[in-house]
């Protein structure tokens, strides 16, 4: 017979859920750039600074990651001509990366492929419960930008 639902059952469920979803991205984006050297995870630092020159710490804020992972990926990016890094006139102790040249015809030849995996797994999925799931995600990630509470023990 099974349990009855506690309370935070669901989140945990959710939790679980996300961290699968997670995987199932990571192993797609792995295939979708493989043949150009890259992985999912350096893909998204490289898309990090699409826009404009970052910090690592603004890449790790900006992509979920942990500073050390974000250095560890924007060397090897480094090693392999994908992005430089500059002085930062606003902080000397942490320089600024830019894309370079490789870099940005890498994320325009990844561009396409991206477009056509999203627009054909989105055709899977009911309009509807991809806008709730958007809107979910979105709560809990405001959310979750407070770090968790200790919780205390209790009892003996």
């Amino acid at each position: 017979m099974p349990a009855e639902p506690q309370p935070g059952d669901a989140v945990t469920r959710l939790v679980d859920a996300v961290i699968a979803v997670s995987g199932g991205f990571t192993a797609q984006g792995d295939a979708l750039v493989a043949d150009l050297g890259l992985t999912a995870a350096r893909w998204l630092l490289l898309g990090a600074l699409q826009d404009a020159p970052a910090t690592i710490a603004a890449v790790a804020r900006r992509r979920g990651l942990r500073r050390q992972s974000a250095r560890e990926g924007m060397e090897r990016l480094e090693h392999a001509g994908l992005v430089a890094r500059s002085p930062n006139p606003g902080d000397a102790r942490a320089p600024l990366f830019t894309l370079t040249g490789a870099g940005l015809a890498a994320l325009a030849e990844i561009e396409p492929r991206r477009a056509a995996w999203a627009r054909d797994l989105e055709q899977t999925l009911d309009p509807a419960a991809l806008a709730t799931t958007l809107t979910l995600l979105a709560s809990l990630r405001e959310s979750l930008v407070t770090p968790a509470r200790p919780q205390t023990r209790t009892g003996g």
